[in-house]
């Protein structure tokens, strides 16, 4: 029987693969902050304070998914639905406030 993904035998002790999922989720992190900065400053002049608010949460969602990068580095460590959930909801929020800045009025 192969090792799959679940198996306690799936990565060996020696491998890098748990430090490459976590800088992967760095890197998803930094381009959240990046997005929430791009879409505030253009949603701005639509939106106003909602705008940056929106801006703000996906930042502080930013730094949940990094902290959770920060502690997928631990040996043994595997990723949860929590931190899916966190990065999936706020690239959504920053979806509707592109298309609330997008409607004509």
């Amino acid at each position: 029987m192969s090792a799959g993904y679940g198996s306690p035998t799936a990565y060996r002790d020696d491998s890098a693969a748990p430090e490459r999922t976590a800088l992967a989720w760095q890197r998803t992190a930094l381009a959240l902050v990046v997005a929430a900065a791009v879409v505030g400053r253009l949603s701005y002049g639509d939106l106003g304070v909602l705008a940056v608010v929106g801006a703000l949460v996906a930042a502080v969602a930013a730094v949940a998914v990094l902290a959770s990068a920060r502690w997928l580095q631990r040996p043994g460590a595997r990723p949860g639905g929590t931190t899916t959930l966190t990065l999936a909801l706020a690239v959504a929020g920053l979806g509707v406030l592109e298309l609330l800045a997008a409607l004509p009025g």
